[in-house]
């Protein structure tokens, strides 16, 4: 980043997307832009470090019970922005809401639903195996910071799920009609004082919150067509979320400086076979694997910012990372030998994936060509996109 000579205390951070939708909905937007802007003004009972250790939040300790019921207790100090106090009853409006408007809108928000484990489970038959993990009665208050959260069966992430449950104010839900399209309270750094949605949020810190003082007194957020246009004009300090290409540009100008983690997301394709037989056959979805250079991909396409994964979702810091798993190599030679092997020589495949990383799909593409399949891609708008990775899908895969 470069900071412009203005007065220190003021600071713009600007995300450079658009945001998906047009409020900080804390616990339901799938954006992590969004995610973003509500952690400056929300907080959760359980926070967690880079490495994804749990850390006290509103909650300063708790305990397993029994598998199923985790026994919390809250800080006493905490107030809202709007100086209402949080308490155990914050916590229980907070899940009995998610509940409510979660379920009347099931479809628009089913990826956090999912997240926090506020869906059912189903079977790839479609059969119910596992009910929700939590109910309107899965708070029980003892006290004003002492309560007792019961699941309806063990749920080994409890924890880290509810470091991604920002705690909302009854008061203000109650008095706005739950609008949360034209302001935000929360227990946060920082207080809305200014909010054009989808474009721009403007950000103060306030004296009543519990963390204490804070170096940025201000901050906006707001929507750029060209960050390092709007970097090198002093229009913004700071640019997060950056694109590896744009990332790369600022780097190699030798202006900026940038700051770069492994993100606790990861860019897959996702194999639906129901849509193409050829994608039941193990081997044929060995050779897709075998056939991508990754260690090429990231240099080339996440311009060196990536981590290849190593065969799994997960990375360190995440619940399940199995660190004795390794990595498909690439082998194209074997991958072909594969889809010989498969009766699949002349094998036709679609991938979908959202337009924002047509260039990703595209190289994943020239990939699985270089081994005899014949590719076509398509790209969506990301909402359609993430939509038909949950609800089903024309295409053989998608990335995302």
């Amino acid at each position: 980043m470069r900071l412009p000579q203005r007065a220190a205390a003021q600071s713009a951070l600007a995300s450079h997307v658009t945001i998906g939708n047009t409020s900080i909905q804390p616990n339901l937007s799938p954006f992590f832009q969004a995610y973003f802007q509500a952690r400056q003004i929300y907080d959760t009972l359980i926070e967690t470090d880079a490495e994804g250790n749990l850390l006290p939040g509103l909650a300063v300790e708790w305990n397993r019970v029994e598998p199923n019921l985790l026994e919390m207790r809250l800080r006493d100090d905490v107030f809202f922005s709007n100086g209402e106090r949080f308490t155990s009853a914050s916590v229980a409006y907070t899940m009995n809401h998610l509940l409510t408007v979660g379920m009347q809108n099931f479809g628009a928000y089913q990826i956090p639903l999912t997240d926090l484990n506020l869906l059912p489970l189903f079977s790839p038959t479609g059969q119910m195996v596992a009910p929700p993990l939590f109910t309107n009665e899965s708070i029980e208050i003892i006290d004003d910071t002492h309560l007792l959260i019961r699941t309806t069966r063990p749920d080994p992430t409890l924890e880290k799920r509810l470091s991604r449950l920002f705690i909302l104010s009854e008061q203000y839900m109650t008095e706005s009609n739950g609008d949360l399209v034209n302001g935000a309270v929360g227990t946060g750094y920082f207080r809305v004082v200014g909010w054009s949605p989808g474009e721009r949020i403007e950000l103060e810190t306030w004296e009543g919150n519990w963390r204490g003082s804070y170096p940025i007194q201000s901050a906006t957020y707001t929507v750029v067509g060209d960050l390092r246009t709007a970097l090198q004009a002093g229009d913004i300090d700071i640019a997060q979320s950056v694109p590896p290409d744009v990332a790369r540009a600022l780097v190699d100008s030798g202006e900026f400086s940038v700051t770069s983690k492994p993100a606790l997301s990861t860019e897959i394709v996702r194999f639906f076979p129901q849509n193409n037989e050829a994608l039941r056959d193990v081997r044929v979805r060995r050779a897709l694997n075998l056939a991508v250079n990754k260690e090429e991909y990231n240099e080339f396409i996440r311009a060196g910012f990536g981590v290849p994964t190593t065969g799994q979702l997960m990375q360190p810091g995440m619940n399940g990372y199995n660190e004795e798993l390794e990595a498909f190599p690439y082998d194209p030679e074997e991958a072909m030998r594969l889809l010989r092997e498969a009766g699949y020589e002349n094998l036709e495949l679609s991938l979908g994936a959202p337009n924002t990383v047509r260039t990703d799909a595209e190289a994943v593409a020239a990939y699985l060509e270089g081994v005899g399949i014949r590719m076509r891609v398509e790209t969506a708008d990301t909402g359609t996109i993430i939509m038909q990775m949950l609800t089903g899908t024309n295409y053989d895969m998608i990335l995302a």
